[in-house]
């Protein structure tokens, strides 16, 4: 019995260790420099529009995927980097397992005949959506939302690892997000 307790101490304290990286790594970016002057920027929003990683039990969120276009030209990009794990939310188990729970949205676009979108010189391009739906926040370019309930008490993850094709005046960019986001429903 004494060495379950042990394991079970250990288990949170590394579950708290976790947890503190995290919040301090705050959201990832991808920096844009004269070569690459696109910045992406992958995080969780709490009901107030804020970044964060800890959401009461019952608290909506919304994920956000932010392309931000530094140059002065237009850039072109394809949306095929979305696949069937793009804001996909895994739970954490008691073995130290993820599993998979959902995702906050059904089909990805409400056109299927969009080939590029375009992030005018200066601009960016958001790609957000809240996980259980929200009457006055619809979800383009997603098309139709989940019917998420909110997530009960426990410890998740959301990831994005793509290669993202960017066109600018025919030069084409290539670049590689790899970000992972662990985050506590308390």
């Amino acid at each position: 019995m004494k060495e379950v307790f042990i394991l079970k101490g250990t288990w949170m304290v590394l579950v708290g260790i976790v947890i503190f990286i995290s919040m301090t790594m705050g959201c990832a970016e991808s920096d844009p420099t004269p070569n690459n002057p696109i910045n992406i920027r992958f995080q969780l929003l709490n009901e107030n529009g804020d970044p964060s990683i800890m959401f009461k039990e019952g608290e909506n969120f919304r994920f956000s995927f932010i392309l931000s276009n530094f140059s002065e030209d237009y850039v072109r990009f394809s949306p095929s980097f979305i696949d069937d794990d793009f804001f996909m939310v895994y739970r954490l188990e008691d073995l130290g397992n993820y599993i998979p729970i959902s995702k906050p949205y059904h089909n990805i676009f409400c056109e299927f005949s969009l080939n590029q979108f375009l992030i005018s010189p200066k601009g960016e391009f958001r790609f957000e959506i809240p996980w259980s739906p929200e009457e006055n926040f619809c979800c383009p370019p997603f098309c139709k939302t989940s019917n998420n309930l909110p997530l009960p008490v426990g410890i998740y993850k959301t990831s994005i690892n793509q290669t993202i094709e960017f066109t600018i005046e025919e030069k084409v960019i290539f670049l590689n997000y790899d970000h992972l986001i662990e985050f506590e429903i308390f």
